[in-house]
């Protein structure tokens, strides 16, 4: 899991976006890895290259952590 992740934070870093990983195992439903700095209001790349702070989830947590991303990025684009 670890070495998906280094791939897939460099990909992302390559392009400015956040890494997310999504993957299933057999017989298994979806899980998600993303890096828990995004739970913090101030991003930096490099805080997401770090598979220990990564934080895994279900695609429907992985859903709400970004509609309330957008709903905060939308509220300080607007004040």
């Amino acid at each position: 899991m670890a070495q998906w992740w280094t791939q897939a934070a460099e990909q992302a870093g390559r392009v400015g976006l956040m890494p997310v990983l999504f993957y299933r195992r057999d017989r298994y439903g979806w899980r998600v890895v993303w890096p828990l700095s995004a739970l913090l209001t101030v991003q930096h790349a490099d805080q997401w290259h770090d598979y220990s702070m990564t934080v895994e989830s279900t695609p429907e947590a992985w859903a709400a952590v970004v509609r309330e991303r957008e709903n905060v990025t939308t509220e300080v684009a607007n004040a």
